[in-house]
């Protein structure tokens, strides 16, 4: 598990404690995300950026695109800000 990560994170499973650009992987997980995370599943704590893949958990606000979106305001399919 990466403490901060500035760049890009490319493998099966990614865990990153503050990350900073883009992360591409079956399931990604970071504390805090300022940048882009693409894969099957994606989980958050703090989201300023983007989410996109089939499962995308966030515990704050953020933008997410994928078939099961749920954030600390909303649960929708598709699309969730």
């Amino acid at each position: 598990m990466a403490d901060k990560q500035n760049g890009i994170s490319v493998g099966l499973i990614n865990a990153n404690n503050k990350l900073k650009g883009m992360v591409i992987g079956t399931y990604n997980q970071s504390f805090g995300l300022k940048g882009l995370q693409i894969g099957l599943i994606n989980q958050t704590m703090t989201n300023h950026g983007l989410q996109v893949g089939i499962f995308n958990r966030s515990y704050s606000k953020g933008f997410q695109i994928g078939i099961w979106n749920k954030n600390a305001k909303h649960t929708f399919p598709f699309i969730n800000w």
